[in-house]
């Protein structure tokens, strides 16, 4: 099969006598009403083909019409009956699958296709037509005697079939004269081939640029030049709510400045939010008007005072507008396809608002609005994706450059990475040391408890400042108390025997050995006492010891101490609560790895002296200075397995950090710290890979030397 006539070929004029024009467009009239007539009767999509394809066969004068759909799995074909053997033999003869593959690779413009007969030695062919809207397709042959006829002839059932196919695609509806593009520009006269040529212009203006504000104030203006709207406005989404979205005026045409606050472009964006849930347009008067929408309708008609309104959804992604890009002469239009398409996507992108004062009120959806807007969605589409682009300020600059070195990527790698490379190993950075600790304060002291015993009372709480020597928490010991009060009774006991063998000793003894053994017993009794005075003083002292004192100026850190510890045993040892002075001296007690210990204790400053920032764990936002007073020398092993070195460092000024508005300072000690030690200057190309080049010389260099 060879196809024939495709738009490239067509002959850009066509002389028609005036009264073959007048019957073409008699034809072409009465074929877009019969047409509209099949579609109103018919009761679904496959009963409107069958009525189509019989009457284009008696319309036409046709000795054969196929048609196709997409629902079908196989065209269907209609035969003119004839008593013509020629006639007949020719339905018979011509070749089924060139009738496929031309319903199949036919335009939405009628094109001339040549059918193959059956049979390889068969070098006849047939002239048809063939004609394709939105999900049909239609396969003309003409009569014998037609198709030998001259070009005009041809032409004109050509020009029939693209009105038949139009009408078909739009459910019915007739093309209207109204439309902005004409499907058949060649068929115009100068001055309406000149208006169709301006209007083209002007949809093309549409995407003079892709910047969405620039895009959306020219759709505005040049609408409302296109179309007999008094006002035209662009409406942008804002919520990305699938349920309920909201939108947003970009654009109003005559108007240089919105003011999205006044009560007219408010009725208007809820107005818009309204009607895009619906996923259509609306009009009115013209449409039925929802009870969801009777309150936003009176208040947008009583802020702007329209006569009428209509609402046109914006999406970007609507198929049609590639046939209009690649074929200017074809007709922009939406199809019910992709409306569904469209609405299955989601709420519209944006709304196109048309608004009449004056004029004629709008009532329905002409062809003219159409056009304008499918070219409206296509270039908002696009300046919305634009808009969307990541960084995009900052990639159009880096394209520019990008485009210069092109031709030379490699040699511009190679001087990036020498570059790069020479500043490494030139460029000298302080290479730092990380560690963590805590802070705490430099003059602190731990209480604990030095006899056992119940708490009996808690002179002080959490936070409670104190001076050395008062009296913080005060023990009872039973065994303490009991042994002091036998003490004393044996003391006073021994002490009033030692007098009455005093006193018996002055008087006179009957005998020797009685004097003797009364010198025994005072000296035994004497020794006694002493011993007794000596059990009570340390029994005393002991005693003292039960109340606890404060061993400096301080204030007192510890955790709920009356709940704690009233009533409660303790033993000897037990620590009690900490004592901090928190107006001295702040330090930092920080951990760093041994692997690099080494780097601190080799930098030029010496162990000492080493400048430190740190930032609390409570406010991590701000970053204070120390200086390292003590790195210790030996590591110590810790839990998990890790050799950790122990550094002292002194907060330059503690009152700055841990200080507060009212000149008192913070009590909490122990705050987790984040510490950075200065090492010294080094390379940076060494400082950055400091951890791999210690690991190559402990597994790999340590192996060769």
């Amino acid at each position: 099969m060879s196809i024939s006539g495709s738009p490239a070929e067509r002959p850009s004029e066509r002389p028609v006598t005036s009264d073959s024009t007048t019957r073409s467009l008699n034809a072409l009239g009465n074929d877009a009403v019969w047409v509209a007539e099949l579609a109103a009767e018919s009761e679904d999509q496959g009963r409107f083909l069958m009525l189509l394809a019989e009457t284009v066969l008696q319309k036409l004068d046709a000795d054969i019409v196929a048609v196709a759909c997409d629902d079908w799995d196989r065209p269907r074909m209609l035969v003119r009956d004839s008593q013509d053997t020629e006639k007949s033999r020719r339905s018979v003869t011509i070749d089924r699958d060139s009738i496929r593959a031309a319903l199949a690779a036919a335009h939405r413009r009628a094109d001339i296709v040549q059918l193959g007969d059956r049979g390889p030695e068969s070098s006849r062919s047939t002239r048809a037509i063939t004609v394709s809207w939105s999900c049909a397709a239609l396969l003309v042959v003409p009569r014998d005697d037609a198709s030998r006829a001259d070009q005009d002839s041809v032409e004109t059932l050509r020009s029939r079939l693209d009105v038949i196919a139009l009408t078909a695609s739009r459910g019915g509806n007739p093309p209207e004269a109204t439309s902005v593009i004409t499907t058949r520009q060649r068929d115009l006269s100068d001055d309406d081939a000149s208006r169709v040529a301006a209007a083209r212009r002007q949809l093309r203006s549409f995407h003079r640029d892709l910047d969405l504000t620039s895009t959306a104030f020219r759709i505005a203006a040049e609408t409302s030049r296109l179309l007999p709207c008094d006002r035209a406005s662009v409406f942008q989404r804002q919520r990305r709510s699938r349920r309920r979205p909201s939108y947003r005026v970009l654009s109003i045409s005559g108007v240089s400045v919105i003011d999205r606050r006044s009560p007219m472009v408010r009725s208007m964006q809820t107005l818009t939010s309204v009607v895009a849930v619906t996923r259509r347009a609306w009009c009115h008067p013209g449409d039925d008007v929802p009870p969801q929408l009777e309150a936003s309708l009176t208040r947008f008609l009583d802020e702007t005072g329209a006569t009428s309104v209509m609402l046109l959804p914006l999406w970007d992604h609507l198929s049609a507008t590639n046939d209009a890009i690649n074929n200017q002469d074809d007709a922009l239009e939406f199809t019910i396809r992709e409306f569904e398409q469209a609405s299955k996507a989601g709420p519209p992108d944006g709304m196109l608002m048309l608004e009449t004062f004056q004029r004629t009120p709008l009532s329905r959806v002409t062809p003219a609005i159409r056009d304008v807007a499918e070219e409206a969605s296509l270039a908002f589409g696009n300046a919305l994706r634009y808009d969307g682009v990541f960084a995009l300020p900052l990639r159009r600059p880096l394209a520019v450059i990008t485009r210069g070195i092109a031709g030379h990527w490699l040699l511009a790698f190679v001087v990036l990475f020498v570059v790069a490379a020479l500043a490494a190993w030139f460029i000298q950075v302080d290479h730092v040391v990380v560690a963590s600790g805590v802070a705490r304060p430099e003059s602190r002291r731990a209480v604990f408890a030095a006899i056992d015993g119940v708490v009996e009372q808690i002179h002080v709480d959490n936070g409670d400042r104190v001076a050395a020597g008062d009296v913080l928490i005060t023990l009872r010991n039973e065994e303490l108390v009991g042994e002091g009060d036998r003490i004393a009774v044996e003391l006073a006991a021994a002490t009033t025997r030692l007098a009455s063998l005093r006193t018996s000793r002055n008087a006179r003894l009957a005998e020797p050995t009685e004097v003797t053994q009364n010198l025994i017993e005072q000296q035994r009794l004497v020794s006694e006492i002493e011993t007794l005075r000596s059990r009570a003083e340390v029994n005393r002292k002991l005693m003292n010891q039960s109340t606890i004192r404060a061993p400096i100026d301080g204030v007192i850190i510890g955790w709920r101490l009356q709940q704690r510890l009233r009533d409660r045993p303790i033993q000897r040892g037990d620590r009690i609560c900490v004592m901090v002075d928190p107006s001295g001296n702040w330090e930092l007690d920080l951990r760093i790895d041994e692997r690099l210990a080494g780097d601190l204790l080799a930098s030029a400053e010496g162990p000492s002296n080493h400048k430190v920032r740190f930032l609390l764990a409570s406010r991590p936002e701000s970053t204070y200075q120390a200086t390292t007073k003590y790195v210790g020398q030996l590591a110590r092993r810790v839990a998990d397995g890790r050799n950790l070195v122990d550094v002292v460092a002194l907060v330059d000024d503690p009152k700055s950090v841990f200080g507060s508005s009212d000149g008192s300072y913070l009590i909490r000690t122990d705050e987790d710290v984040t510490a950075r030690i200065r090492c010294g200057r080094r390379r940076w190309l060494l400082s950055v890979t400091d951890d791999l080049v210690s690991w190559f010389h402990r597994h790999i260099a340590f192996h060769f030397r």
